[in-house]
């Protein structure tokens, strides 16, 4: 009896491993061919019928990503923002919640927790929810969001002091940049824009093809602009200062604070507490012309490059508007669960070097046997392949080339890579517990049926029993595979200046060689004179 409970036990592992997994390959799969043929209902409907099959409360946080991403390709931007807040205020509790069981649980995720979002996935959740705000004219609320992420990821940057592959965002940051010059706040959207080149010349290389104009300016603005930047700057510092001792000591404070004092932390450090000045926003008249010579490479002049070969935004005057196309392209990097049998003497190697072991693996280390092997599964990112690479905005006057903001795909693998040495040793340290239970269990069941059961027929159950219950331990080995399932692997973004007035604007989709292989068109498209005008869209083909 005592056999079978145990025998019972493993299988019941097996079975919550696999329910706290999160949505399956197949489930991706779908909402990506979903997406791909534009079908944003069909991949909603499926979300919302499969809450509990695929999702379950451990994976609330996924769930309501997923769909928050879909109600924002629907341009359902109310809907999107509630379901991108239940999400938000999920991965504000867990997040704090691991921080309270220290650094290592910041950096691991497991199958038997809840999912608390990787991030790079709050980065880009933060720029989803300011997107559906500008898009339902709601600035003021874009900018907290503005702040809000460039707060967390420099505080968090701080925090981890190179722990992390993640770094920062080049999308927020570049996002946040243009939503502060847009509030009259050149200073902050320097700071933002300096912080987006750090972050492109860092992992992502890939944009430092980005050309970068010289600037030209006359020295009193220089003078003035340069005093005006050194008060606000010692100001910013006096307050980041302070927000960072905030960091600090909740994090040194962290282990004797319990989940609500974190919370209440977390939402104290992350609130809107700085407010900046309104900077007067002095307009420049630009003539029609400028439209057309804005279709070619000159130089911006300002105090800041923008990296696009449009004028800053003060100085698009009476005569032009602009118009900002974010493209969301290609389907979502998705965890796969690998296996890998590891000897015994290099299982206790990697463990007791790496520290992450407890007294369970203490104790199954001596009761363990030297020679066999144990089954190891570790996560890892694959890209499902995708068709366009490269999109075109044109209008009845203008066109302009979409530039890749960020590389998701990379980032994901960057972070993943990162936190490799100690998802292997958590992987080894719990496989090395799992295996000496079962051949404990597995011992003592052939020893029973061998002595009820007499000569060849009774070792060959025996043996057969403890093939079972090492079949059984291996099958709860399963990696952390979760994930955003609609985010998309890369953002792109083109900017393009036209005359005030309605427009028919339309997007080319291009493929690796430059051969268009879709396009999607914005009728009445509204650009009003000294403003930008956003527009969005998803492709996974």
């Amino acid at each position: 009896m005592v056999i079978r409970l145990k025998m019972f036990a493993l299988a019941c592992a097996a079975a919550i491993a696999a329910a706290c997994a999160g949505p399956s390959n197949a489930f991706r799969n779908n909402i990506n061919a979903q997406i791909a043929r534009g079908d944003f209902e069909g991949a909603l409907k499926q979300v919302d019928n499969s809450k509990q099959k695929e999702y379950s409360k451990k994976n609330a946080v996924l769930y309501y990503l997923d769909r928050a991403a879909l109600l924002y390709d629907l341009e359902r931007y109310n809907e999107s923002d509630s379901s991108f807040a239940e999400a938000d205020k999920l991965m504000d509790e867990l997040f704090a919640r691991s921080i309270s069981r220290g650094i290592g649980t910041v950096l691991l995720n497991d199958n038997t927790t809840e999912y608390g979002g990787e991030i790079f996935e709050r980065a880009i959740m933060h720029t989803y929810r300011a997107m559906n705000f500008m898009m339902s004219g709601q600035k003021d609320e874009a900018l907290v969001e503005a702040r809000r992420v460039t707060s967390f990821l420099s505080r968090y940057s701080a925090f981890m002091k190179g722990k992390s592959g993640y770094r920062d965002s080049p999308f927020a940051q570049y996002l946040s940049a243009m939503l502060f010059e847009e509030a009259g706040q050149p200073d902050d959207a320097r700071i933002a824009y300096n912080a987006f080149k750090n972050a492109s010349a860092g992992d992502y290389s890939y944009l430092k093809t980005m050309r970068q104009p010289e600037l030209s300016a006359s020295s009193s603005q220089n003078n003035n602009s340069n005093s005006r930047r050194k008060s606000a700057n010692r100001g910013r510092r006096r307050h980041q200062n302070e927000i960072n001792n905030s960091f600090d000591e909740l994090f040194s404070e962290s282990e004797s604070k319990s989940g609500s004092d974190l919370n209440s932390s977390f939402d104290e450090l992350f609130s809107e507490s700085e407010g900046s000045p309104n900077a007067e926003n002095k307009k420049t008249a630009v003539s029609a012309k400028a439209v057309s010579a804005n279709r070619n490479a000159h130089a911006v002049s300002g105090p800041y490059s923008n990296g696009f070969d449009v004028p800053e935004y003060s100085k698009l005057g009476r005569d032009l508007g602009e118009i900002v196309l974010v493209h969301y392209n290609g389907p979502a990097p998705m965890k796969v669960s690998k296996t890998v049998q590891v000897a015994w003497n290099k299982a206790q190697a990697i463990v007791s070097s790496s520290g992450e072991h407890d007294e369970r693996y203490e104790n199954a280390i001596r009761a363990g046997f030297m020679g066999r092997a144990i089954t190891v599964a570790y996560p890892e990112y694959v890209q499902r392949p995708y068709s366009i690479t490269a999109s075109r905005l044109e209008s009845e006057n203008a066109q302009a080339d979409s530039i890749l903001m960020e590389d998701i795909t990379s980032a994901a693998r960057t972070t993943l890579e990162s936190k490799n040495s100690a998802i292997w040793a958590r992987a080894v340290a719990r496989a090395t517990i799992k295996f000496v239970i079962a051949n404990s269990i597995g011992q003592a069941g052939s020893r029973a049926i061998e002595k009820n059961i007499d000569g060849t027929a009774g070792q060959v159950l025996g043996l057969l029993f403890k093939a079972a219950t090492h079949t059984a331990a291996a099958a709860t080995e399963i990696a952390d595979t979760r994930g955003w399932v609609t985010l998309p692997a890369q953002i792109r973004m083109a900017r393009m200046t036209e005359t005030p007035g309605i427009h028919n604007v339309k997007v080319l989709f291009l493929n690796g060689a430059g051969g268009v292989i879709g396009s999607k068109v914005f009728e009445n498209v509204e650009v009003k004179a000294g403003q930008r005008t956003y527009l969005h869209c998803r492709t996974a083909l």
